[in-house]
């Protein structure tokens, strides 16, 4: 059964997800973080991030940081996350 995509902002540690490449934000040149290669995969939530801090300013908040089977951590935000 494919993802329902509802936006979900409130993603907590250890709870599961599927990452969409297609929701994701435009990229930055060079950035090959999330590669379409990862499009669909499970993800857990690692951590979550609501307050600002030394790399997370307020306008880019909320955000996650997820770990893909393979081993591989990267921070996604809410657009690029659908419930499992």
């Amino acid at each position: 059964m494919a993802p329902t995509k509802v936006l979900k902002t409130d993603w907590v540690e250890g709870e599961c997800a599927y990452y969409l490449y297609l929701n994701a934000p435009s990229m930055l040149p060079g950035d090959t973080i999330k590669p379409r290669l990862r499009d669909g995969q499970a993800v857990v939530v690692l951590t979550t991030f609501i307050e600002p801090d030394s790399t997370h300013d307020e306008e880019v908040l909320p955000m996650f940081l997820v770990r893909f089977p393979d081993g591989y951590e990267c921070e996604l935000w809410p657009e690029e996350m659908v419930g499992a």
